[in-house]
């Protein structure tokens, strides 16, 4: 029993990392392009 939910919680763990890393790669490029268009007017 608390293999298994070592087991789920490294699957969770292993998909959120990379999710939360491309959320906030993401923003923050989405904010550069931003700031680029309202640089540009």
């Amino acid at each position: 029993m608390i293999g298994q939910k070592y087991n789920m919680g490294a699957i969770c763990s292993a998909v959120l990392l990379p999710t939360t890393i491309f959320a906030m790669v993401t923003v923050s490029l989405v904010t550069a392009s931003v700031i680029m268009i309202f640089s540009l007017y």
